[in-house]
């Protein structure tokens, strides 16, 4: 009878702490320092990785090796990010949702914050903060959704993360009573949804 109660314990120990260190969130921002930078310029003639449908909502990782680059404008966040396409239509509106996810395996429980902008060819679209925060039914997902009109063809998604706060607790949740930190880091798992707005 102890042996199920053991190996139930090891099994929960084994959940809870993962098999893989996490890179600390100040030593990946310390490594993109020392990346090369694409201007912002330059955006309008990079490839996109994928391309975004409306309708369907697909994940991505950002990680340390993908391409690096400065936005914010005044802020100035330095990040790694991807470039996508958007299958949208001229003169249209729509939504975009953006999630993500907690990598939450192990002690050490990580969130990154992504942040988007939309490009017409080289030129960036305006677009309204819809909504965003923490899933108030998940509270493991960070989304931000955003409303913008579209205004030809071309148009570009670029996703980041928020850098401003890197390392910093995003949020806090119980396990078993124990009190459990979720800190920013500098990439991760995210999702893109795309919706026309009718």
């Amino acid at each position: 009878m102890k042996f199920p109660i053991l190996a139930t314990i090891l099994l929960a120990i084994s959940l809870f702490t993962g098999c893989s260190k996490k890179l600390a969130p100040d030593v990946a921002y310390a490594m993109l320092k020392k990346r090369e930078i694409v201007n912002q310029s330059q955006l309008a003639e990079l490839d996109p990785s994928d391309i975004i449908i409306p309708g369907i909502e697909k994940k991505y990782k950002l990680s340390l090796t993908d391409s690096v680059s400065v936005f914010g404008g005044s802020l100035n966040i330095l990040s790694n990010f991807r470039l996508f396409y958007l299958d949208t239509r001229p003169n249209t509106t729509y939504r975009i949702t953006v999630k993500g996810y907690c990598n939450c395996f192990g002690f050490t429980k990580q969130i990154f914050q992504p942040v988007i902008q939309i490009f017409n060819g080289s030129e960036p679209l305006r677009w309204e903060p819809n909504k965003g925060s923490y899933d108030a039914t998940d509270r493991l997902v960070f989304f931000e959704s955003y409303i913008f009109k579209n205004q030809g063809d071309n148009t570009r998604l670029v996703v980041f993360s928020n850098n401003q706060d890197i390392n910093k607790i995003a949020y806090t949740f119980d396990i078993f009573f124990i009190k459990t930190h979720v800190r920013n880091t500098t990439g991760g798992d995210f999702s893109v949804l795309l919706e026309e707005v009718k």
